[in-house]
């Protein structure tokens, strides 16, 4: 049966997540004890129980879609899992459509991140349909020029405070500053920073992974990106940067789809009631801790 979790869950809520994540229970424990909403019961934790035994699971984490004239509630799916003697029981789907028949009687639109491209299709079966894009670019990172940058680590106000300046035009999810400040942690946490460029606006959120410098998420221009890379990368002892954008930035790079969007009333429908997402009409998730 579906069911919210309760603490007493914990325990195996982490095992499943160190299995089939492959994070250490010390990440797992940090993100339920900064996500899950309840004392007796998690307000946004679900599980299916096979004979009493958590076999699948998945987190709601609250956000706002701002769609430039109007904010509607959004909940993020994440972290979706079931353990492997209990699959192809369609267990998953059912914690899927218990959240989907909660989100539409309370008017809330439904987002994801497929952890491949396969996962897409599956989705669309619930109703699910691609709205969220972003924008890769790669870059080789060219130690010996010796740029310089006047960088400062930004703190998560100041930085969902610049985010939201640069994205209140788009259709993006609005994180609150909790949320904000969880994924400037958890990127801290792998080796990553969070900066502002001194006295222009400019954002951006990296992390070393091997010799790659990722770029999670930045609004610097194109004229800026080699340098700023090209310095950090000294920094990380990185060889090349792999950079992510909206993608309506103005910066070079290929769009990708990067998520989707589910909602069950007449919110999001199209002029021929066909589809919710508006024909050429894109969003940008960001920070959605992929």
């Amino acid at each position: 049966m579906v069911t919210k979790a309760t603490p007493d869950m914990l325990p195996r809520m982490n095992e499943l997540w160190s299995k089939y994540f492959g994070d250490s229970v010390e990440y797992s424990s940090f993100f339920f004890e900064q996500h899950l909403k309840g004392k007796t019961e998690y307000e946004n934790q679900f599980v299916y129980l096979e004979n009493g035994q958590v076999a699948s699971m998945l987190t709601v984490i609250e956000g706002e879609l701002s769609r430039r004239t109007k904010k509607d509630r959004f909940w993020y799916i994440y972290a979706v899992v079931t353990d492997e003697k209990y699959r192809k029981r369609g267990y998953a789907g059912k914690v899927l459509k218990y959240v989907l028949d909660l989100a539409k009687k309370e008017n809330v639109i439904v987002g994801l991140v497929p952890a491949n491209d396969g996962l897409y299709h599956y989705y669309s079966k619930f109703g699910f349909e691609t709205f969220f894009y972003k924008k890769v670019e790669e870059l080789t990172i060219f130690p010996e020029e010796n740029d310089t940058c006047k960088l400062e680590t930004a703190d998560p106000s100041c930085y969902k405070q610049l985010r939201d300046k640069v994205y209140h035009n788009e259709n993006y999810i609005v994180w609150d500053e909790h949320a904000v400040k969880y994924a400037l942690q958890e990127n801290e946490n792998s080796g990553g920073k969070a900066y502002i460029c001194e006295n222009t606006g400019y954002f951006l959120l990296v992390c070393p992974v091997g010799e790659t410098l990722i770029v999670r998420e930045t609004n610097l221009p194109q004229q800026s990106l080699q340098s700023v890379c090209n310095f950090l990368g000294k920094q990380f002892r990185c060889k090349k940067a792999r950079i992510v954008t909206c993608s309506s930035s103005k910066v070079s790079g290929t769009p990708v789809k990067h998520g989707m969007i589910c909602y069950g009333d007449e919110l999001l429908k199209s002029r021929d009631n066909t589809s919710y997402v508006m024909e050429s009409e894109t969003g940008y998730i960001g920070l959605a801790l992929d």
